[in-house]
């Protein structure tokens, strides 16, 4: 039996806008899992409820109504949580650390520690192809650097769900195929990534499955092959 790694359940999200005070629904009962070892995908076009789900799923915010769970646990959940690594739409990178500073830093806050952190640090912000600037000021880096780094930091500690909002954000050609080779390798490790995007090439090329939003719901979900075969129909 195939383990569920993320259950989403009516998830709902209303915000007040001020002054208004008019109800806005960003997100409308969205329901979908994801299964462990799969890479996920999150489509949507810009403004259709994609990273207000993600940041209810990673607890940066509360739902309106519905639940998610992740591991078995629900959200938001500290143990779950450290099993995660997320790349948030715009990372931000203390400008003054290095990356080999900000991507130690965010190791210890996973909980990772001493040689082994050292090792990692040099690991992951060598897949993402940041070595020659690992000691360079972020302030002095590129958007599409940055976008690695926050990359390297979601990696440090090696965790079992990769959670990654629009992860190609700022990348060049290059760097998107950098970010697309290692969505697979972790995939080939046997780790679990769910990834929103907006680009569907992005989506043809690496998922196993899909989930589609339009105006805050869920309007497809399932594998490329079988919402291809239903726009054949």
């Amino acid at each position: 039996m195939t383990e569920e790694v993320l259950v989403v359940s009516k998830l709902r999200k209303t915000f007040r806008k001020p002054f208004s005070g008019r109800k806005v629904e960003a997100v409308r009962g969205v329901s979908f899992d994801v299964r462990r070892g799969e890479v996920f995908g999150f489509l949507g076009p810009n403004g259709a409820g994609k990273t207000t789900a993600i940041k209810m799923l990673t607890g940066l915010i509360f739902p309106t109504g519905g639940e998610a769970t992740i591991f078995g646990q629900r959200v938001p959940s500290p143990e779950a949580m450290r099993r995660v690594g997320f790349l948030p739409e715009n990372p931000y990178v203390y400008p003054y650390l290095t990356p080999r500073e900000f991507v130690t830093l965010c190791g210890q806050l996973s909980g990772v520690s001493g040689k082994t952190l050292a090792a990692r640090v040099e690991e992951v912000i060598a897949r993402v192809g940041m070595s020659e600037a690992i000691d360079r000021p972020v302030q002095a880096l590129s958007k599409g650097m940055g976008q690695r780094v926050g990359l390297a930091a979601a990696l440090v500690h090696d965790p079992d769900f990769l959670i990654l909002d629009e992860p190609m954000s700022g990348l060049d050609p290059v760097g998107r195929k950098d970010v697309r080779d290692l969505i697979l390798e972790e995939r080939g490790r046997g780790k679990t990534v769910f990834f929103s995007t907006h680009i569907l090439n992005d989506a043809e090329q690496l998922c196993d499955r899909v989930c589609i939003l339009r105006q805050a719901e869920v309007v497809l979900s399932g594998t490329l092959s079988e919402l291809l075969s239903k726009s054949d129909t």
